[in-house]
Formats: structure tokens, C-alpha cells, sequence
């Protein structure tokens, strides 16, 4: 079994990987994600690493998925239309404990994972 440590994705792959070249990444059986920390910004939108909530909120990132210690995953996403989509896609993929996290109850301060 291969392990892919993405820490910094942007680092890893020297530069922006798309939807599709991250989707056949990730398609690979051979491949375990340790660590990640994905930010997606839409086609043409201003990118740059968001550390912390209050950054994202004020940028125009459209999601962050941090995996930490291989299965323990969360998505911050800004529409609920997408909330809603990861949930079922969670599903189907046989996830438990699933939370949804609000401003008023998600004790993280950043992004970042060790």
C-alpha cells in the first residue's frame, strides 16, 4: 500500500492540481491520505492559503477538507447546498459520526494539522 502525505498541497504538487487530476489521485487503491489540507477556489477566483475560519470566510474559497490521522475528516464549505452534498457523499461511503459543525460550536482556531 502507497501513503501520500499532502501536508501542503500546493508544495506537493508545485503548483494547482484540478478537479479531475485530484479525482484520479484520489481514485488510486494504492494511495493512503495520512494528512490534507484541500482548499478549492472556483476557476479565475483570487486563491491563496487560508490558515484560519475567519480568513476563509473573507476569502473566495469555496471549501477546505482537512483529513487528519487518516479518517477523521472535516469540511468547512460556505453553501449549504454543498454541506449537504458532502453529507450524502459521506453516506454512501459508510460515514459515521457524522456532526455538522456551526460558528457557535467548532472549537478550531486554524487549518492547520500535524
Amino acid at each position: 500500500m502507497g501513503v501520500l502525505l499532502m501536508k501542503n498541497c500546493l508544495k506537493s504538487f508545485a503548483g494547482y492540481i484540478s478537479a479531475k487530476d485530484l479525482q484520479a489521485l484520489f481514485s488510486n487503491p494504492d494511495i493512503l491520505i495520512v494528512s490534507m489540507n484541500l482548499q478549492a477556489f472556483p476557476k479565475g477566483a483570487k486563491s491563496k492559503k487560508v490558515c484560519d475560519y475567519s480568513e476563509y470566510m473573507l476569502s473566495q474559497c469555496s471549501f477546505v477538507v482537512l483529513v487528519i490521522d487518516v479518517s477523521w475528516i472535516e469540511i468547512y464549505t460556505k453553501k449549504d447546498e454543498d454541506c449537504l452534498k458532502f453529507i450524502r457523499n459521506a453516506k454512501c461511503c459508510k460515514g459515521r459520526d457524522i456532526k455538522i459543525k456551526t460558528e457557535s460550536n467548532d472549537g478550531r482556531y486554524t487549518f492547520l494539522i500535524y
